[in-house]
């Protein structure tokens, strides 16, 4: 059996590498799951560059081919045509299809998110409120928080010691959740932390050199 995979970009994103790429390479290395890992379809539906249609001839190859069978689609932030033909094929071919959600992804992509979800023979919902959204959906999700191989930071150890001052810290893509507003969210629980008389300093990992932030 072999699975396709459908990501955001390549491993250097978070979620992509945790979600997808860390989850494909223990299948294979594990129970020799062979795999395949399309990622950076950002093509515009409507493009009429060659690129875009051999992308999609290429998909289509991909789609039908009858080792692939499972689908394994992360988020829903892929063109239209893409989205449709994945679940044309799912029906048409009756593939399976894992729907995995890390976001809100309904947030800015409804429609799109709702129809994967719908079609998934089981969504993964990388928190409880993804999960009780998709539940109203659909009965197939299960929760699946995102993991990290702890493998990796056995040579990074430090020793904990009660300290004056503690750290709270945030990863992702700063920028554009500053810009957006979405720091604000976290602002009264800092406020009450500081209220109480700790001390702490917060710091952003990924602020991606952007200054107001």
């Amino acid at each position: 059996m072999k699975i396709l995979f459908f990501t955001k970009r390549d491993r250097t994103v978070g979620s992509s590498r945790l979600r997808v790429w860390q989850v494909a390479e223990k299948l294979k290395e594990q129970y020799s799951i062979d795999y395949e890992i399309l990622y950076g379809i950002t093509h515009s539906s409507f493009s009429l560059r060659v690129s875009h249609f051999r992308f999609l001839f290429s998909l289509i190859y991909k789609l039908q081919i009858t080792d692939y069978k499972l689908f394994f689609v992360h988020k829903s932030l892929y063109p239209w045509d893409t989205a449709l033909l994945i679940l044309l094929v799912r029906f048409l071919f009756q593939k399976r299809l894992i729907y995995d959600l890390d976001d809100a992804e309904w947030e800015h992509s409804f429609l799109k998110t709702w129809l994967l979800s719908k079609a998934a023979h089981v969504v993964f919902c990388g928190s409880h409120p993804i999960l009780a959204w998709v539940r109203k959906r659909t009965s197939s999700a299960v929760f699946v928080p995102t993991t990290v191989d702890t493998a990796l930071y056995k040579l990074y150890t430090v020793e904990h010691a009660t300290r004056a001052i503690l750290t709270i810290g945030w990863v992702g893509v700063g920028r554009a959740h500053f810009q957006d507003g979405h720091f604000a969210l976290i602002k009264p629980a800092l406020d009450a932390l500081a209220a109480k008389g700790n001390r702490f300093r917060f710091v952003v990992l990924g602020s991606q050199n952007h200054q107001p932030l």
